[in-house]
């Protein structure tokens, strides 16, 4: 089925030597900052995205109707669309 299709692919851009390239450094403001790779993960950052993860959006209506600030959040959106006369209900 795929043994014979062929795939097409454009030639690289050759790039312009002839213009100088330009020597970039890091701004001053940032040489005391802690850098580190994306692809390196370390304890405090493990730590900080798990933070994150504690405190997410319910994935289903039987979750959000577990948590009270959901519901209130649920209560105040709908007070607020009854008010606004967005929606008839």
């Amino acid at each position: 089925m795929f043994e014979n299709q062929t795939i097409e692919t454009e030639a690289p851009i050759q790039a312009n030597n002839n213009r100088p390239q330009r020597t970039r450094n890091m701004p001053a403001r940032l040489q005391e900052c802690e850098i580190a790779l994306d692809s390196q993960v370390n304890d405090e950052g493990e730590l900080v995205h798990y933070a994150f993860l504690a405190d997410t959006e319910p994935v289903s209506m039987n979750e959000a109707l577990s948590d009270p600030k959901w519901i209130n959040a649920m209560t105040e959106e709908l007070n607020s669309i009854e008010h606004n006369d967005t929606w008839s209900l």
